[in-house]
């Protein structure tokens, strides 16, 4: 996460949140998180398995199956 632009580091955090699992955890143990950091490696999995919960029943709802 560090060896990209505030841009990069914004994208892999907010928008597509790669950072969140593969940076976070070091940045933690190494003390160098920040507060807004810390509260979004707490809210993002939340917001994205709500959002992922959403698509899933979406989806569900106009399923019909093949067979009937």
């Amino acid at each position: 996460m560090i060896v990209y632009d505030k841009v990069g580091q914004a994208v892999g955090s907010y928008l597509i949140p790669m950072f969140v699992i593969t940076s976070f955890p070091s940045l933690f143990a190494l003390g160098k998180m920040t507060g807004t950091q810390m509260i979004w490696g707490v809210l993002a999995p939340v917001i994205f398995i709500a959002i992922s919960r959403f698509a899933w029943t979406r989806g569900i709802r106009n399923y019909s199956s093949a067979s009937g």
